[in-house]
């Protein structure tokens, strides 16, 4: 953020007694724009198996006034969109209204749009991306899902996380996944309001004999810019495109 570079990391610590019970600590600090000072560093959370607690999972975004956290109350299953502030001080934490779908939480990222936070879930065995949109003051905005093709397998080495990627613009997101419909695995495409409504897509953005993936896009304030693995059936290349958003 302008302030610097927030950090959200996670360190296990053995317990003396019981060297089988371990405490998973969340500690957050602050790192200047140059990487050479730090400060605000603070503990958010803890959780073992026998006391229960609070789990961060991997929802950490930039906002407008800080940072945003997706935290995970172990004991009462549920979960909370939590604001900190660049001196490691929780500033507001609210309660998110899950479906019971949703709540199962197969978490892939999440991605600032404008003044609300997207998660985006996949569904593995429905081939369903999910993608819902919440505001800092946790109200829900809307959710949209995107059905796709992936025949591949779900292993270790080829797993969802690497085939779905997402960028936030003001008042959308931009969806891109690799999709097998074609044959061969290809890049895809779909613009979705910040309240849900699918704005455009499915598009499909490679025509390559090979396969296309591991997209990383950006929203750069006035275009999409993304790069992605690529194959032209005997080479292997790293490729770009930018391109703006129909109105």
């Amino acid at each position: 953020s302008e302030n610097g570079h927030g950090v959200l990391f996670h360190r296990n610590v053995e317990d003396d007694h019981d060297h089988m019970l371990n405490t998973e600590y969340t500690f957050f600090l602050t790192l200047s724009p140059d990487g050479a000072d730090i400060s605000g560093e603070t503990i958010l959370g803890s959780y073992n198996a026998a006391n229960g607690g609070a789990s961060y999972w991997g929802c950490f975004v930039a906002t407008a006034g800080g940072y945003a956290a997706l935290k995970h109350l172990i004991t009462e299953d549920t979960y909370e969109l939590e604001q900190i502030a660049p001196d490691g001080s929780v500033i507001g934490s609210q309660t998110l209204a899950l479906t019971p779908d949703e709540h199962e939480l197969p978490l892939l990222s999440c991605v600032p749009v404008g003044s609300d936070v997207a998660l985006i879930l996949y569904y593995f065995d429905e081939h369903r991306i999910h993608v819902t949109f919440w505001g800092l003051d946790g109200v829900f905005s809307g959710s949209q899902d995107v059905f796709i093709n992936f025949e591949v397998e779900h292993d270790e080495n080829d797993d969802a996380g690497a085939l779905i990627a997402a960028a936030g613009a003001e008042s959308e997101l931009g969806l891109f996944w690799t999709d097998t419909r074609d044959g061969n695995q290809e890049l895809y495409f779909s613009r979705i309001g910040s309240g849900g409504e699918l704005l455009a897509g499915p598009a499909r953005l490679t025509r390559t004999p090979a396969d296309s993936r591991l997209a990383s896009p950006v929203w750069d304030g006035e275009a999409y810019a993304v790069t992605w693995w690529d194959s032209d059936g005997t080479d292997e290349d790293i490729y770009f495109m930018r391109f703006s958003p129909c109105p």
